[in-house]
């Protein structure tokens, strides 16, 4: 049994330390490429833990994420919106109380940030989403998801203040 809780926390690890790397990106494309694998490999975590709900939230994220890269902006946008509300039908199904319902929240806060093309406004979104899921943390009283998500924050805000940065002295040029 420990070799198989390992194998779970090497995948949420790996994960988090990909949903780390994307925030550091430039381009808002990588930012969401880097959702695909990142979310699959979540959903790998939550299934060997048993997590279904966050499983099924993670698929679909991963595949909004390849609809937002691949299909063209008349089919993806559409397809996305079809996705939040599957997520929200799915969270009801396995409702289990009204924090179960803050991970479908936060996913609809970051599922905003990629309709536009907007650096900036899904860095501000993942922010959200991730206050959001600090909030979920502490009450599951999750000491380790609390930790996890404050560095998704600080990694958030360390790459919207360097890339603002960027871009300002791009300007200046």
């Amino acid at each position: 049994m420990d070799n198989f809780l390992n194998i779970a926390q090497f995948f949420g690890f790996l994960s988090f330390a990909m949903s780390i790397w994307k925030l550091q990106l430039k381009s808002h494309r990588s930012i969401i490429w880097w959702d695909i694998p990142g979310g699959l490999c979540w959903a790998i975590h939550f299934y060997l833990i048993s997590g279904y709900s966050a499983l099924i939230i993670n698929v679909l994220s991963s595949i909004r994420a390849t609809a937002k890269c691949y299909l063209p902006e008349k089919y993806s946008s559409p397809m996305i919106y079809i996705i939040v509300v599957l997520i929200w039908i799915l969270c009801f199904y396995f409702y289990q109380d009204i924090y179960s319902l803050l991970p479908p929240l936060a996913s609809t806060i970051a599922t905003y940030g990629l309709i536009g093309n907007s650096r900036q406004i899904l860095s501000n979104c993942i922010f959200i989403h991730y206050i959001i899921w600090l909030i979920y943390a502490v009450a599951l009283v999750s000491p380790f998801m609390a930790l996890s998500t404050l560095i998704g924050m600080g990694s958030c805000l360390i790459g919207k203040f360097r890339h603002e940065r960027t871009t300002e002295n791009d300007t200046k040029l």
